[in-house]
């Protein structure tokens, strides 16, 4: 798991990495890059700024991957 996708430090196609799980924006989104599949699953805790409060579940038996992001609701 990795905190900031920026952070990156080896080439993870080379490495054998085909899924990258990563936060810091706390934004909720997925991409494809060069055969790796990158997601970021939001934040299930406090909201932040104007972002969902959400996670992603991603099932590794169904390709090509794409994960579901689950919306919750904020308890007031």
């Amino acid at each position: 798991m990795l905190h900031n996708r920026e952070h990156l430090e080896r080439d993870l196609k080379a490495a054998g990495f085909q899924i990258v799980v990563y936060g810091h924006t706390h934004k909720p989104e997925c991409f494809w890059r060069d055969g790796i599949v990158y997601i970021n699953p939001g934040s299930a805790g406090s909201r932040r700024f104007s972002l969902p409060v959400c996670l992603a579940r991603l099932d590794l038996l169904k390709t090509p991957w794409q994960p579901e992001f689950i919306h919750l609701e904020v308890q007031r």
